[in-house]
């Protein structure tokens, strides 16, 4: 017994020193013109942790629960994302992002502009705001995409940050993530349809924001989709004192995270679900939310 126990030991020594020594830090520049991103992401998607370059680019993680077979991916809107596994990623690396480039339909005659379709929430203002924690996500059906055939151009949120009182308080300007879900048999968010990660970042608060997802061509299925709102990791919001309240206890209240509106009485129906284990469980909404989406119609 004793030489096994000790082989388990030596075993998960090795393994737990070889995560500790995987270096993440380096650089991100754009590809074509050499310069820094400063939008720049790098994450572990599968464990939903995410970490945010400095405005030079740069990026030092030295807590992160990174092993040798994780698979890093390095994001900014307008890039592609660049996948690199942990163990390639080599002590002052530089990663460069391919800029986003849509290709252009060919022009063909007798060209019908494709017809613009919305869906979700259409009031115009608010009823209430909703905090989720970090690392929480809230998807809400779209209400009006079913039987639509075309491409999902806009994902839209009405965001604000915070009410009256100090402990509501937040920042329209923190990071977020968008992702689009199909419907599952069950008619929860099913399949995941965003293939790449699309972190976002609101201007002005009490309006609508608009995410043009149209460069990644989701095909809006027959039954309808899922927008989801999506707050990044504690560490990711920790990293920028900008939206860490430093010193204070860990807590939603003390990260400075955009604030999701609600609707009142705009539905009937049951449209929005909080998801849990980063996605695996999804549990009805009292409320819904002021998300929306349009869909670029095929012309008839």
């Amino acid at each position: 017994m004793r030489p096994i126990l000790l082989l388990l030991i030596l075993l998960f020594w090795a393994t737990s020193t070889h995560a500790q020594q995987i270096p993440l830090h380096g650089s991100v520049v754009d590809a074509q013109s050499g310069k820094p991103i400063t939008a720049a992401t790098i994450g572990i998607v599968a464990k939903n942790f995410f970490y945010p370059a400095n405005d030079e680019g740069k990026f030092n993680i030295p807590n992160h629960p990174a092993i040798a077979t994780d698979t890093i991916s390095i994001s900014s809107v307008g890039y592609h994302t660049h996948k690199i596994l942990a163990r390639d990623i080599t002590a002052g690396i530089t990663i460069k992002l391919t800029p986003y480039v849509t290709a252009l339909n060919e022009v063909k005659i007798a060209y019908k502009k494709p017809v613009i379709v919305k869906a979700g929430s259409k009031v115009k203002s608010y009823f209430s705001i909703t905090s989720i924690l970090p690392a929480s996500e809230v998807a809400m059906f779209m209400s009006g995409s079913a039987h639509v055939q075309g491409i999902i151009q806009t994902a839209e949120f009405y965001l604000r940050e915070g009410n009256i009182f100090a402990k509501d308080k937040g920042d329209v300007t923190a990071p977020f993530r968008v992702k689009i879900y199909g419907v599952g048999a069950d008619g929860k968010p099913g399949k995941e349809l965003t293939t790449d990660i699309i972190i976002v970042s609101a201007k002005k608060k009490n309006e609508w924001f608009a995410v043009d997802i149209s460069r990644y061509r989701i095909e809006n299925p027959d039954s309808g989709f899922f927008v989801s709102f999506v707050l990044l990791d504690y560490t990711y919001y920790r990293a920028n004192s900008a939206y860490h309240q430093l010193g204070a206890a860990t807590n939603s209240m003390n990260i400075l995270t955009p604030r999701l509106t609600a609707t009142e009485r705009e539905f009937k129906d049951v449209l929005s679900y909080r998801g849990t284990n980063n996605g695996t469980y999804w549990h009805p909404e009292r409320g819904n939310y002021l998300i929306r989406a349009t869909i670029a119609a095929d012309a008839p």
